[in-house]
């Protein structure tokens, strides 16, 4: 059984509790800007201590001087799971600060927290909370990486999708995942076979952005974990294969004042409000810079623009999977951007500071297409950056957003991402030497 999140959990109370619960080290992690998950483990000995002074990391990691201070890790006790699989081992996800208490401006948690407080004080609301449920794909792959796990799987096009036979070779797989969220109280609710052959998809009930991050970061670690237990592998690439779907991270959301969802309005013909409209405008109006956040690899862009079910222009409609917003029901709209790549809390945290910008401004979306955004409709829209760099380029210049989200925390992300450009144009690929050896 998986161990929920327990309040009884503090600094003071950590070292008794492993004691209780045969713990024997507690993995304390935190998502760098980059969103790679990094971290240490601390044995129930040191708990105590490491938890009240912060576990120490060296600032070379942030590309930062070595003659720096230290950065520490802070434990935010609500986020403890006792491992499943390793019961041994207690998870706690962390927030970086310096040594002296002040908040590390380059922490991606700390800048979602942020946008959660700016939701607050939206004039003529009162206490807003977004709340996002996340469909997340992956590949199920063999550990060698160069083909998806089950060969049976193995069909051309689309012919995978909702294979019942497929789904159940790998059902073990399935259940021992969905037993553990449903045992953290994710609730759970379908796990289907994506469109190609080895890709899959998890879906679990909405919650608020900040619980819906951090159940973002502890699936994915738990979804390499257990496949490595059962002799296979899985990848969040967004384009693993060439002749294969992209895998996006499609994200619902809807704002909340108390228990009143203020998006929906039954009267609208898609029941979607005139805040949820001005939401969901800010979002269009700054598509570009967030492509950046929301798709922050070089392979992000092979998945945008093979097109198919991937977005790549800006549009919204109502449901309608080829466009780039959808309002699938009443009350919620799903942005269809975002890859598997993308970093946790700075899916959120865009989303949240775009979303404000809309209704700080009071935008309008314009007219919604239903057309097929798969085939280029409609043809007036803006096109998608088709690149890393020209995504990156649209942040950059969008000094508003940047300002929203934290200038320093997007500043480190814009550097590491041309720095990435750099090194990937530095690669020779295969198709070059095929079309241009002879030119």
């Amino acid at each position: 059984m998986a161990s929920k999140s327990s309040k009884q959990i503090t600094a003071d109370t950590a070292e008794k509790y492993a004691d209780d619960h045969g713990i024997e080290f507690f993995f304390l992690v935190y998502t760098d800007i980059l969103g790679v998950l990094r971290g240490k483990l601390v044995p129930k000995s040191a708990i105590t201590m490491t938890a009240k002074e912060g576990g120490h990391f060296c600032r070379v990691m942030f590309r930062l001087s070595a003659m720096d201070p230290d950065m520490i890790i802070i434990p935010d006790w609500q986020t403890f799971i006792q491992l499943p699989w390793k019961p041994e081992i207690g998870w706690v996800i962390c927030d970086l600060y310096s040594p002296a208490g002040v908040p590390f401006r380059e922490c991606p948690r700390l800048a979602l927290k942020n946008q959660i407080e700016r939701l607050k004080t939206l004039e003529n609301h009162k206490n807003l909370v977004l709340k996002s449920g996340i469909e997340f794909e992956l590949y199920l792959i063999n550990r060698d990486a160069t083909a998806i796990a089950d060969k049976l799987d193995e069909r051309p096009g689309i012919d995978s999708c909702f294979r019942a036979d497929a789904l159940m070779r790998n059902a073990r797989y399935f259940t021992r995942v969905c037993q553990i969220a449903d045992d953290l109280g994710w609730e759970p609710y379908q796990v289907d076979h994506e469109g190609s052959s080895g890709q899959f998809e998890f879906n679990f009930k909405y919650i608020d952005a900040l619980t819906m991050a951090d159940r973002h970061v502890f699936f994915k670690y738990m979804c390499r974990s257990i496949a490595e237990e059962e002799g296979m592998r899985v990848t969040f690439m967004p384009k693993p294969f060439a002749d294969k779907l992209g895998s996006g991270c499609h994200v619902h959301v809807s704002l909340w004042e108390g228990d009143k969802n203020v998006f929906l309005d039954t009267s609208g013909e898609l029941g979607l409000s005139g805040l949820g409209y001005q939401f969901l405008a800010g979002v269009l109006a700054n598509a570009k810079a967030l492509c950046a956040i929301l798709c922050p690899t070089v392979n992000s862009y092979k998945r945008l623009v093979a097109a198919g079910w991937c977005p790549n222009r800006i549009s919204y409609t109502g449901d309608n999977r080829s466009h780039m917003l959808r309002i699938p029901n009443p009350g919620r709209f799903e942005v269809r951007l975002a890859d598997m790549a993308v970093n946790p809390y700075l899916i959120q945290a865009g989303v949240i500071a775009a979303g404000i910008d809309g209704v700080t401004r009071k935008l309008e979306p314009g007219e919604r297409c239903d057309g097929d955004g798969g085939k280029g409709e409609p043809a007036g829209a803006e096109v998608l950056p088709l690149n890393l760099l020209d995504a990156v380029r649209e942040l950059k210049k969008n000094r508003e957003l940047r300002e929203a989200i934290g200038v320093d925390c997007m500043d480190a992300f814009v550097m590491f991402k041309e720095n990435e450009w750099v090194d990937y144009m530095r690669h020779l690929s295969e198709w070059e030497k095929i079309h241009t050896i002879d030119c």
